[in-house]
């Protein structure tokens, strides 16, 4: 995650617009994810990523803002683009409001497959006036016609 932040330019782009607060926010797991590995195994990557950037002199603090509310136990990485964005439309919430309004934020997470849960956390954040400016991520799969066809169908 480390050599990400540098990669990403994200230190120069704060610096270039002025910003020199962030709120690293991890990605939610769900709950039978949580109680089947004891952690949200993105928390350690948001911090390593906000310890990056204070050696940077950036203020930035980890915030688990972000909550999923999934009722099922069938992980989410088994559904194709479209069940994807069908599992997490209205499954994402803001567990903790307080001190995201006017913040800018930075989305941390393990790896991204549709986009569909960066989306929707997105979208979370930005309805109670978070400023996502990007989201970190150590990993991603190939765009493919499953992504494509999800996308154009939004």
């Amino acid at each position: 995650m480390i050599h990400l932040v540098y990669a990403s330019s994200l230190v120069d782009w704060c610096y270039k617009h002025g910003i020199y607060a962030l709120c690293i926010v991890p990605m939610p797991s769900s709950p039978y994810a949580i109680m089947k590995r004891g952690r949200t195994q993105t928390l350690a990557l948001a911090q390593a990523v906000a310890e990056t950037l204070q050696r940077e002199g950036i203020d930035a603090h980890v915030q688990s803002a972000l909550r999923l509310n999934f009722s099922t136990t069938k992980a989410i990485r088994t559904a194709d683009a479209k069940g994807r964005m069908q599992r997490v439309h209205g499954n994402v919430a803001v567990k903790r409001a307080h001190g995201l309004s006017n913040r800018h934020v930075v989305l941390v997470d393990d790896i991204i497959t549709t986009g569909s849960t960066i989306r929707a956390c997105t979208k979370m954040l930005s309805a109670h006036q978070a400023h996502v400016v990007t989201a970190l991520t150590l990993a991603s799969t190939p765009c493919g016609p499953g992504l494509d066809a999800a996308m154009h169908e939004r």
